[in-house]
């Protein structure tokens, strides 16, 4: 059982070091003082924008669409949750006003077509179809997973560099 942990032969100690850092790059990444807030705009800073919706584009990050009288594209993220009830809100509003309320900074689209404007919140009509407030939760949930991610890289880390100490004093012994 003493080797349950231990590594084949074939792991040289340089080996261990590059996955030693490349842990705690990792973790440092994904850190929990990055916050679980990050991404989340502050309410006071989202601008409003009203119209009838003449194109929605469905993807795996979440919902685009557009006014007709406006030329921006608007993005409802997938980590805001509930997607597909705003698909749905969406493909619904057929004549209604629909108002949002939006980060007025664009940024590029992960799927590169063009620049986009992350929605928070979503009006059809006078029906709150997702508020800010709802959107800020499920963006913070999506990062509690964060410093578990961050504990664990760590761990590793400093496994594989325990491991390529030990076989650096390992490796001196049997050469003297």
């Amino acid at each position: 059982m003493r080797n349950f942990f231990a590594f084949p032969p074939g792991y040289s100690q340089m080996r261990l070091w590059i996955y030693a850092v490349f842990s705690a790059f990792f973790a440092c990444l994904t850190a929990p003082w990055l916050g679980t807030d990050a991404g989340i705009q502050d309410p006071s800073n989202l601008a409003f924008a009203t119209g009838q919706v003449t194109w929605i584009g469905n993807h795996k990050y979440g919902v685009k669409f557009k006014f007709s009288e406006d030329p921006r594209t608007f993005d409802y993220p997938s980590k805001a949750g509930k997607s597909g009830m705003v698909l749905t809100a969406l493909s619904g509003a057929s004549k209604q006003s629909v108002t949002v309320r939006f980060n007025p900074q664009a940024h590029r689209s992960l799927l590169g077509d063009g620049e986009v404007f992350d929605a928070w919140e979503i009006k059809v009509g006078d029906k709150l179809i997702r508020s800010w407030a709802e959107a800020a939760d499920e963006w913070k949930s999506d990062h509690s997973l964060r410093p578990w991610l961050a504990f664990m890289f760590a761990l590793i880390g400093t496994y594989f560099a325990a491991h390529a100490w030990f076989r650096r004093r390992s490796d001196a012994l049997e050469r003297s």
